[in-house]
């Protein structure tokens, strides 16, 4: 299954409040795990998730996020069909000889996050996001750490209801995130493009056709 990394640039400015959605939309429900072993603040996990659920909630999914812990809970048994997975982690870091944690921190397009994709079967399920890198970029930048984060995560939502690995040229799915780009504070650079709004809607419309078949509903 290839690994579809996402980069962004060093240096971050300040963010646009994230859209939001009205409440005429109807939307589809899409179940997301979540696995936070990098020890997010309550607060900052809040705004985060909001910032990521207003985010994705405009190309016409509403996220119902599920906290799985050591003790079971709503993820107790196996992932249903169609629930996704989110790890909020610590990224592994191996320096190398003569190296330090400080020019690791430094270094242009350090990934902040993945989603593992199937192109074959078109699915995705899983996404990973790096707290510690998101926090040390925020900091280094002077944005704010929930905001990135949330973004990080609906980035990488993204790719999952897209079952794609590809990266657009514009908007939240470009795959580099520059200091121009942040100063600018335009809504549709932390939007879907157009196509890939429309992309998400039409997968889930035809899941959804699929499970009401499969029941027997209409």
């Amino acid at each position: 299954m290839p690994l579809r990394t996402l980069r962004f640039a060093l240096l971050l400015c300040g963010f646009v409040p994230p859209p939001d959605t009205t409440a005429a939309t109807i939307l589809d429900e899409v179940a997301v795990r979540i696995y936070d072993t990098a020890g997010v603040a309550a607060g900052v996990r809040t705004t985060a998730l909001r910032t990521a659920s207003n985010t994705v909630a405009s190309a016409g999914a509403s996220i119902q996020w599920r906290f799985c812990h050591a003790n079971g809970g709503p993820c107790a048994s196996s992932p249903q069909p169609g629930e996704l997975i989110l790890r909020i982690v610590h990224a592994p870091v191996t320096a190398a000889p003569g190296s330090s944690l400080a020019r690791l921190r430094s270094a242009a397009g350090l990934p902040l996050g993945d989603a593992y994709v199937d192109v074959g079967q078109a699915a995705g399920v899983l996404a990973t996001v790096y707290f510690d890198r998101v926090t040390r970029l925020a900091v280094e930048s002077g944005t704010d750490v929930a905001t990135l984060l949330g973004y990080a995560i609906a980035h990488e939502i993204g790719h999952l209801l897209l079952a794609s690995n590809a990266h657009g040229t514009h908007g939240l799915m470009r795959p580099l995130w520059s200091s121009r780009e942040l100063r600018r504070g335009r809504a549709v650079d932390w939007a879907f493009a157009e196509g890939e709004a429309a992309a998400i809607r039409a997968r889930l419309e035809a899941s959804r056709i699929r499970t009401h078949a499969m029941w027997g509903l209409r």
